[in-house]
């Protein structure tokens, strides 16, 4: 068990593991289950949010929202990835260094809302 004085750097991950609640999910059968509903990647948070659960004394519920929350995470920054690698953009693109800000533009209204609406994204254009 983890007592007050736990220091998590003086520890190695297999004696955490070993009596704990993980040792029955990080066994062939509990890897493969997680694996098998597409839940592996949560084996590499687990453990330091198992950590934080017994730290902060949180009960089933709230760890398994906390897991579950990091899992919707890290699949959103997944698929952000994949649609920026997808659409081939280099990065953030500065203005010229010399765009004059202080002179008098128009624009027209339909266009920029348009351009700002991102239909564009939905029609693949």
């Amino acid at each position: 068990m983890v007592g007050p004085d736990f220091n998590l750097k003086s520890c190695s991950p297999h004696n955490l593991i070993k009596g704990s609640i993980l040792a029955p999910i990080l066994t062939f059968t509990g890897k493969f289950g997680l694996k098998r509903l597409r839940l592996g990647y949560l084996l590499d948070t687990l453990l330091g949010r198992l950590v934080l659960a017994r730290r902060d004394q949180l009960d089933y519920a709230a760890f398994l929202q906390i897991i579950l929350a990091d899992e919707v995470t890290r699949r959103d920054n997944h698929n952000l990835e994949m649609h920026l690698q997808k659409a081939e953009l280099e990065g953030d693109l500065p203005l010229s260094p010399d765009f004059d800000w202080a002179a008098e533009m128009t624009a027209d209204r339909y266009l920029l809302n348009a351009a700002f609406s991102l239909d564009f994204l939905n029609r693949h254009e």
